[in-house]
């Protein structure tokens, strides 16, 4: 029962962040890579943030695998109080931290502070959070102040190809 009340929160917040479009000028602008060749393990430049990484990969109907190019993805961060401090992700176009894949499907998160995260993706149809690849659960990973981590590579058999 608990984790269908997380995963309701969870849709809950992704049809929330999924609406927010409009730019803030006054908002604190997140640290964004540009989609230029990736070096995933790039330690991060500040000892009190760390970085995310990984490979993003999109899984044709016939199986094959093609990377993201230019990709717009954001990180969520996970929200909640005393007793369920991981209730639901939050994601904002104007705030959350923002990077694009390169050529090849690869991204890094620069200087991230450390917490507890959520990958999304924006599309065509609004912001998507993504699920871990391998289960569909809910795929929280860690910043972690002075450390790289590594998502390795997410394979995504997405309703929308790359473009």
């Amino acid at each position: 029962m608990r984790h269908m009340v997380m995963a309701a929160l969870l849709a809950t917040s992704l049809l929330i962040s999924s609406c927010t479009t409009a730019q803030n000028p006054a908002s604190p602008q997140p640290n964004t890579t540009a989609a230029a060749s990736v070096n995933v393990n790039q330690a991060p430049s500040d000892n009190q943030a760390g970085n995310i990484s990984g490979k993003l990969i999109y899984i044709k109907e016939d199986g094959s695998r093609i990377p993201f190019n230019n990709a717009d993805l954001y990180l969520g961060e996970l929200i909640g109080n005393e007793q369920n401090p991981q209730a639901m992700a939050s994601m904002s176009r104007e705030n959350s931290p923002k990077t694009n894949t390169d050529a090849n499907g690869n991204f890094i998160f620069q200087n991230v502070k450390p917490g507890n995260y959520t990958l999304w993706i924006d599309t065509p149809r609004g912001a998507i959070m993504l699920n871990a690849p391998t289960d569909g659960k809910n795929f929280i990973f860690q910043s972690t102040a002075g450390k790289v981590t590594n998502l390795g590579d997410l394979p995504y058999n997405l309703p929308f190809p790359p473009q």
